[in-house]
């Protein structure tokens, strides 16, 4: 089950993210890492996946991103979700860390495929306590 958000700027789309549901457990990062054991109960119907997260250049300094942040958090709410998790490019996670969100490394920064320069980290991030941040950066 996937779900994908639209952030408009004045009616034009100016990013777009996606939410996956995992089934089970082989689902779970596709396998791909093993969760610090402080996470080792996690139900993973618990958990979604947010991945394919875009936006144009011109509207990163604006509300767009949060906005989409904030209706992508407020849907996995309503669904009773604890987690966010995903990938993310280390240098990426500077700049969205100044936002206020809370992320959980649970692996050690990797090359993403043939890409030296781009490091990679695999990501849990809770849900209640940053909509707390993004709906404090909104009211701004």
């Amino acid at each position: 089950e996937a779900i994908h958000f639209l952030a408009e700027d004045n009616g034009e789309p100016v990013g777009a993210m996606r939410l996956i549901a995992f089934s089970d457990k082989e689902q779970f990062f596709r396998g791909l890492y093993e969760l610090p054991l402080n996470f080792a109960s996690l139900d993973v119907k618990k958990v979604l996946e947010i991945s394919r997260v875009t936006l144009l250049k011109r509207a990163r300094s604006g509300r767009s991103f949060l906005k989409m942040l904030e209706a992508a958090h407020q849907y996995a709410l309503n669904r009773d979700i604890d987690y966010f998790c995903g990938t993310l490019r280390v240098e990426l996670y500077r700049r969205i860390r100044i936002i206020g969100l809370n992320f959980c490394f649970v692996s050690e920064p990797f090359p993403y495929h043939d890409h030296e320069k781009w490091k990679i980290v695999a990501f849990l991030s809770p849900i209640k306590e940053n909509m707390k941040g993004i709906r404090g950066k909104l009211t701004i």
